[in-house]
């Protein structure tokens, strides 16, 4: 029976380490990738699973990642998606390289029964499917270390002309607030922004980008830096200035999210442009972001993988 239009969506991971020495081992020195035994089917493969219902699929990986290995692990660099049919049906499966940020309790399952950490030399010759062994072999050669800059469209926000009709004298639009959608989405994105480990808030100084990423920033104690030149009003009255901004926060290797407005999008991917060369396509959906995948190691900031999320 040929496989049918929909669709299973699943997100999984390879992580990576150096592996210890062994007490002194030579042999058992060099880079290891952490593999699962699953119990019913009796196949070696990677971390992954289906996403729940209205699962983002950066926050499925994260979880599926922790549920069958115990490891907690954030996401890095984007790998190659697998579609595969399964029965009538096809299997999208989302990869990211991952790190990993600590480890829970953990024991064997009715999914999985053994998580072993392999040298990649042998991970080939272990792994069930030829298509995780190609993507264990593309991932070795991806950069290690990598850290974000996620930029952000801020949520659905009320249109500026209802929010005028409501008041006789109404206030700066820089006050116009989310809609009840966008208050969901910015609830959504705190998990999705943790799943790729961010550390530090940057925001526009307007009250729908704020409500966009405070629920974030509290989950996570952070506090939020105020972009002013990267507001409407801002940008609008400084371009040159708020572009050199952009490359500032281009060059600070600290895993970051900006979150800003749809106007200021398509100068700020320009200037991304110029300091790296990189084409970015500027068309955020509301509460759609972009991550940057920035590699530090020559000294400066390089970027090597892009990807685009919707809300």
């Amino acid at each position: 029976m040929a496989p049918t239009t929909e669709v299973i969506r699943a997100a999984g991971v390879v992580v990576m380490r150096e592996a210890p020495d062994g007490q002194g081992d030579p042999e058992r020195a060099g880079t290891e990738v952490l593999l699962i035994h699953r119990t019913q089917l009796q196949d070696w493969s990677l971390p992954k699973g289906k996403l729940d219902k209205g699962e983002h699929v950066t926050v499925a990986a994260v979880r599926e990642t922790a549920e069958e290995t115990g490891y907690d692990v954030v996401l890095s660099v984007p790998l190659a998606t697998q579609r595969y049919p399964v029965g009538d049906r096809i299997k999208e499966v989302y990869y990211w390289l991952a790190r990993i940020t600590g480890r829970g309790p953990w024991q064997p399952n009715r999914e999985v029964d053994e998580v072993r950490w392999v040298p990649i030399e042998e991970a080939s010759t272990l792994l069930t499917y030829p298509r995780d062994a190609d993507l264990v072999r593309a991932a070795a050669l991806v950069a290690r270390g990598t850290t974000p800059l996620v930029i952000l469209r801020h949520a659905q926000a009320e249109k500026r002309v209802d929010f005028g009709r409501r008041y006789a004298s109404p206030p700066p639009d820089s006050a116009r607030p989310l809609t009840r959608v966008g208050e969901r989405q910015a609830e959504e994105l705190t998990s999705a922004l943790a799943a790729f480990g961010i550390t530090r808030t940057h925001s526009s100084p307007s009250t729908r980008c704020l409500d966009t990423v405070l629920p974030f920033a509290a989950s996570g104690g952070l506090g939020v830096i105020d972009e002013p030149l990267l507001s409407e009003e801002g940008f609008s009255q400084s371009r040159k200035t708020a572009m050199k901004r952009i490359s500032e926060l281009l060059r600070d290797p600290a895993p970051a999210v900006l979150c800003t407005h749809r106007p200021v999008l398509p100068a700020a991917f320009e200037q991304v442009r110029r300091d790296s060369g990189v084409e970015i396509d500027p068309d955020l959906s509301p509460g759609g972001f972009v991550v940057l995948h920035r590699d530090f190691s020559t000294g400066e900031a390089r970027i090597v993988a892009a990807e685009y999320h919707a809300p």
